[in-house]
């Protein structure tokens, strides 16, 4: 997750980028919010160790969008949210979270009522709330911004991150769906079905493995029976 939204933020690897704001950052980590961090990175930079700079910022990032992981369990709408946090600071991912979920009641705390809202909906339901919330934020909180350059690019990113999050959700969705097996090879009625050895099975392998195996026996079936007429 931390690797695509690096991605959003900039170049891989991360260089400094001056925000429209005329503020210095590196991978979204602006000195003027996170002025520890980014004096760490920039020194990083410096001395030109691209490969700890990169882990670094992903390793800020992983920490510093963890509430997202407290908000939902399911993959999906986390990784929104972590792109909200970073974007928005926690508090804003929170009003944007609430915007999507409890728009009636907005206290910027993400308690018991928020979680459950959020866990009644469907998640790609929920991640296209989230999608649109974080927009309302937008013309909310910055009004001016639809209208400036930077917009087309804010919409792009927003759309990428609800695409990316529906994906990384379709990942968490089939990931219980493949079962452990033994497997060699099965023999019916003197005929044999092979079956390539591996360590895990899909459903979908299963189910064609079983149809394979009904094929042969009734294969098997008409051929004593036709014996039986024979005889």
């Amino acid at each position: 997750m931390m690797k695509v939204i690096m991605g959003y933020e900039g170049k891989i690897p991360p260089a400094v980028f001056i925000a429209p704001d005329g503020r210095p950052e590196i991978s979204g980590i602006t000195q003027k919010d996170h002025p520890q961090a980014f004096d760490k990175l920039k020194r990083l930079l410096d001395a030109g160790k691209t490969a700890e700079l990169t882990a670094a910022v992903i390793a800020y990032y992983d920490t510093y969008t963890d509430p997202a992981q407290n908000w939902t369990d399911k993959a999906g709408p986390e990784f929104f949210l972590r792109d909200c946090i970073l974007n928005r600071v926690p508090t804003g991912a929170a009003e944007i979270l609430q915007i999507a979920v409890t728009p009636d009641d907005i206290d910027h705390e993400i308690g018991p009522t928020t979680r459950g809202a959020l866990a009644a909906l469907n998640p790609n339901v929920a991640i296209d709330k989230l999608r649109a919330a974080r927009e309302r934020y937008e013309d909310k909180k910055y009004p001016q911004r639809r209208q400036s350059g930077q917009w087309r690019g804010m919409l792009n990113r927003w759309n990428n991150a609800q695409a990316q999050a529906k994906a990384f959700q379709r990942e968490q969705g089939t990931a219980g769906l493949d079962v452990a097996v033994t497997t060699g090879v099965i023999v019916v009625g003197g005929g044999t079905v092979a079956i390539a050895k591996q360590d895990t099975w899909s459903w979908v392998d299963l189910g064609m493995a079983g149809f394979s195996v009904g094929v042969a026996a009734l294969v098997v079936f008409f051929i004593i029976r036709n014996l039986r007429r024979q005889s």
